[in-house]
């Protein structure tokens, strides 16, 4: 699967999706990330995942309406809006299965990882699942003897 990742390098209240990619790229190698701009958006694709900074929320929040995009203020600096271009495609008829991560403007980055992984799980992406055991957990050896 393909996930674009929005932001400006340049800026700071829009870079943070950009500063997760290394970490992201190496808990899911399977996933192709692109840096990409709203324009970029391949029409013929079915299936659409995107990472975005969003302004005045509080949490990693997960938009599968694109006309929902209208109720936050997504920080873009491209010169055509995520939601602008989800707006003309429906407009053009087509159909888009479009899951936007919306990460919070000036969220700590390491929160922010954590957050992301966990929608991307939940979304169906795998990753390299890290498994937490206690250190003195050992298997159990069971006889049958009776």
């Amino acid at each position: 699967m393909k996930v674009l990742v929005f932001g400006n390098p340049l800026l700071k209240e829009d870079n943070l999706p950009l500063r997760l990619l290394p970490s992201l790229r190496k808990s899911f190698p399977e996933t192709e990330f692109d840096e990409a701009d709203p324009a970029d958006i391949d029409l013929e694709k079915g299936q659409l995942v995107v990472i975005d900074t969003a302004k005045g929320i509080d949490r990693v929040m997960l938009i599968e309406d694109a006309s929902k995009l209208q109720d936050y203020e997504m920080l873009s600096t491209h010169g055509l809006g995520l939601a602008e271009m989800l707006a003309l495609m429906k407009a053009a008829g087509r159909k888009v299965d479009v899951k936007i991560v919306c990460v919070p403007q000036g969220m700590p980055q390491k929160k922010a990882l954590t957050e992301v992984t966990k929608m991307f799980r939940a979304i169906g992406l795998s990753g390299n699942a890290k498994r937490t055991t206690c250190r003195d957990h050992r298997p159990l050896s069971v006889s049958h003897t009776r």
